[in-house]
């Protein structure tokens, strides 16, 4: 488990040889991991027919059907569970409250409900809502799929009302720009964004909490005090490469990984491609600002070190990254070897192509990626501007000539 998200972060709450019960196991990746890594029973609920064909694998039983139906009451009366999970369940249903209530039914006395749910008081939201905008997505914190909206205090209330207490509060971090609204302190004035910047919680992309029943609880426990420490704006500059899950149309922040970039030098960078997503869309986001990017060199290895593919051409790397996003290819480079972009925003994107030739193998691949990144861009397009002119001169020269 490499990549830190809502999920690494509640299988890392799941002690081995458990009983658990996962609402909304969509394909099963937790399911899969608890099975085989922890050797847990898992019991499921999943509402997509095909997802639940998936889940069944690594499960002692999925029922396929709408949570709010209530069939698994029923279903799995007579047995105790050590954890309920609901990942990024509660924000899709009519009634929580109600779900979260009868399933307290089915946990042990000394069980753990685990719950991740998104924040809608981060601070992309907050600025979308300064600009006039509350446009929903097809993901993430206005996914056009949400029913409810949760701020931290109303998830600590939701629990209180149905008699939990939160044990443990973990938090998943973003800040505006690295979410899917790509919002940007700098438009706004500074006062306004030292005051956001400030906000315990503007940058708590997900709460993943574990809850207790009240009963099972002492009084010291129940009067314990969280410390919470939440990250502040992030600055740091990383490369970030996104591979599409089987089944999802679109690009996750859970189906990814960041590498942290050294600017202004050239840095290799080992990006690790899971065996079964090289039939999927890869994507690759090489830096998260405005700069000058230089690949150098790209070479496709397995993990003991063999070579199956070098990329050292302009021609070459061109075919295997594609822009898509924010980026513009220098045509004018001199050198052939590499490939030279412009990063005109906080987004670029480069598309992967060709990687599915490599599923053969059976194992994951690394993109071994000679790069560098400058942020003084401007250098680059003054640059860029002197070769346009001299090749204009140039061609105005032979016109004349003729």
């Amino acid at each position: 488990m490499n990549v830190e998200n809502s999920q690494t972060l509640i299988l890392k709450n799941i002690k081995p040889n458990s009983i658990v019960l996962e609402f909304g196991p969509a394909s099963g990746y937790m399911t899969e991991y608890m099975k085989k890594a922890l050797n847990c029973k898992v019991y499921g609920v999943e509402i997509d027919p095909h997802f639940a064909e998936k889940a069944k694998k690594f499960a002692e039983e999925v029922i396929v059907g709408d949570i709010e139906d209530y069939e698994w009451v029923d279903r799995y009366h007579s047995i105790k569970f050590d954890y309920i999970i609901f990942a990024d369940v509660l924000e899709h249903l009519k009634n929580p409250h109600q779900v979260l209530l009868k399933s307290l039914n089915l946990l042990k006395e000394e069980g753990d409900v685990i719950i991740s749910i998104p924040n809608i008081s981060h601070n992309a939201i907050i600025m979308e809502l300064m600009e006039g905008k509350f446009e929903y997505k097809h993901e993430g914190l206005l996914d056009d799929t949400h029913l409810r909206f949760f701020t931290r205090q109303s998830v600590l209330g939701l629990l209180d009302s149905v008699g939990l207490f939160p044990t443990n509060i973990q938090t998943t971090v973003l800040s505006p720009e690295q979410t899917e609204f790509k919002q940007d302190y700098r438009k706004f004035p500074e006062p306004v964004s030292t005051f956001l910047k400030d906000r315990q919680d503007g940058h708590v992309y997900q709460y993943i909490v574990s809850a207790r029943k009240k009963s099972s609880l002492g009084n010291e426990q129940l009067n314990k005090k969280f410390d919470l420490i939440f990250d502040r704006y992030d600055t740091s500059k990383y490369l970030q490469i996104f591979w599409q899950e089987e089944d999802c149309k679109y690009f996750s922040e859970g189906a990814s990984k960041r590498y942290t970039l050294q600017l202004n030098r050239e840095t290799k960078i080992d990006i690790d491609i899971p065996s079964d997503v090289l039939k999927n869309r890869v994507r690759i986001d090489p830096v998260n600002c405005e700069a000058f990017i230089k690949i150098y060199k790209i070479k496709i290895m397995l993990k003991n070190g063999d070579v199956l593919h070098t990329y050292k051409t302009k021609e070459e790397i061109s075919k295997l990254l594609v822009p898509i996003h924010d980026l513009l290819v220098n045509y004018v480079q001199e050198n052939e070897n590499g490939l030279e972009f412009l990063s005109i925003g906080r987004d670029p994107q480069l598309q992967v192509n060709g990687l599915e030739k490599y599923s053969d193998y059976n194992q994951d691949i690394i993109i071994s990626i000679e790069i560098k990144i400058d942020e003084d861009y401007k250098k680059y397009l003054i640059s860029c501007w002197e070769k346009l002119y001299q090749h204009n001169c140039f061609l105005q020269k032979m016109v004349g000539n003729n």
